[in-house]
């Protein structure tokens, strides 16, 4: 079923709108499911169980919510002299469309598309992710903090939310994790109630009031990735591996105090190439060196702190990467991870980076971010895991349908990869051999750290 969804997919994605898409195909893989993971006092955020709180009723409540969270730290920055609001009267509407949310959070309170996702695929959100302005962060952290043990609405029908509190004591960090309860009737006139946690995720926003294309695309995930059982890490994964390797140029890098006057080259890095640009979950494409001179007959780079002016937009990142003015379809295509590896053979094709073609080199970095496993002593303490390490830390068998699912599609893209195939499962067996063993002694240690 697997192979023959994925051929329907690639047949026909270039020639529908992903949206009447996903009505047609329905994908037989893992459900997505997913917890949060905020403990206040003595209550535990739990999974929000779609079909039993209704997804319309429910995002309805939730956008009463933010307008109202949004009219009370108006009032709260006016107190302080310094009134301001979290987002515009005229794009508020569209921001709790969906654009003002992050991963699949997005598509969810998007009631324009379909419920085939939340039906199949995705039965529960593990938390709610929305952005905030980041010069709102620390007002708005301390704002919440007064409503503590608080009803924050009263809803139609007997329903409410009502505010627990924060995990953090002081306002650093990029999000504010929360959590509320959610008071409802389920379908039987029972009452019930979720703890529901809620992110304040800090994020630059545009000129119109809505949250940065950036970071959009970088915290986003796609109805055709999570029909497919890909979470939305894995595009980033992927992007990520296309920016350092189409950006590369011949050069060092210089140590950090480095001047045009005076070039001292980094041991840092070995060999005579860097990536100019980055792709991260936090900035999305950011130009992160420049040059600063020449030094030995090598052009030599510096380092560049995070800056406004050096993140692109995606449409910016979309034309360094394939070269091409974007089409709309183009830019569907590209907020998913099935959808940049169909771009990559549409416009790169078999372009080749040193002995291998580009994207061969792309899969091997995926292989290594998901599956790299190195035992240098007796498990579990002498276990390294890549920096990707697990997606489910406590759920591995959704981890290996993710991951399997992300492998899979690459095949069908570039299948002469399936040459490949026998010494990928062999990878793949070997890493969910020790994942468990890895994961028994992080615990351990996290614990041990904890408790000095």
């Amino acid at each position: 079923m697997a192979v023959f969804v994925f051929d329907v997919i690639f047949r026909h994605m270039i020639q529908t709108s992903l949206r009447n898409f996903i009505k047609q195909v329905l994908l037989e893989t893992a459900d997505l499911d997913e917890g949060g993971n905020v403990q206040v006092g003595d209550r535990q955020a739990e999974k929000i169980e779609i079909a039993r709180v209704g997804r319309q009723r429910f995002v309805e409540d939730m956008r009463v919510l933010f307008r109202n969270i949004d009219q009370r730290y108006r009032a709260y920055t006016q107190e302080l002299g310094q009134e301001s609001s979290l987002y515009r009267p005229e794009s508020i509407e569209r921001f709790l469309s969906g654009p003002g949310f992050g991963g699949s959070t997005g598509v969810f309170f998007d009631l324009e598309k379909g419920d085939e996702v939340f039906k199949t695929k995705k039965t529960k959100l593990g938390d709610i992710d929305i952005y905030i302005p980041r010069e709102a962060y620390v007002n708005l952290f301390h704002m919440l903090r007064t409503l503590e043990g608080q009803r924050v609405i009263e809803l139609p029908g007997g329903r409410s939310v009502d505010y627990i509190g924060q995990i953090d004591e002081d306002a650093v960090g990029n999000q504010i994790n929360s959590l509320f309860v959610y008071n409802f009737t389920t379908s039987d006139g029972s009452p019930a109630q979720i703890n529901m946690q809620v992110d304040f995720v800090k994020a630059r926003f545009t000129e119109e009031g809505l949250p940065h294309s950036s970071i959009v695309h970088s915290h986003g995930s796609s109805e055709i990735d999570l029909m497919a059982g890909i979470k939305g890490f894995a595009k980033n994964y992927l992007i990520a591996s296309l920016t350092s390797k189409l950006t590369k140029v011949k050069g060092k890098l210089a140590t950090p105090k480095s001047t045009p006057e005076k070039i001292t080259i980094s041991k840092s890095i070995d060999g005579d190439e860097l990536a100019l640009y980055t792709f991260s979950t936090d900035y999305g494409f950011r130009q992160a060196r420049e040059k600063l001179g020449v030094k030995d007959n090598y052009d030599v780079f510096i380092n560049i702190a995070y800056a406004d002016e050096k993140v692109l937009d995606t449409e910016q990142g979309f034309r360094m990467l394939f070269g091409v003015e974007p089409t709309g379809n183009d830019m569907d295509l590209f907020n998913s991870y099935i959808g940049t590896l169909q771009l990559m053979r549409k416009y790169l094709g078999d372009a080749g980076t040193g002995d291998k073609a580009l994207y061969e080199s792309i899969f091997d970095s995926i292989l290594f971010k998901c599956f790299f496993v190195e035992v240098v002593g007796e498990p579990p303490n002498d276990i390294k895991i890549t920096l990707a390490q697990s997606t489910e830390r406590e759920n591995f068998d959704l981890d290996r349908e993710v991951k399997t699912s992300m492998v899979n599609a690459f095949y069908e893209v570039f299948p002469a990869l399936l040459a490949r195939q026998t010494e990928v499962d062999q990878m793949m067996d070997r890493y969910y051999q020790y994942l468990p063993l890895w994961s028994e002694g992080y615990g351990k240690r996290k614990e041990a750290k904890k408790q000095r």
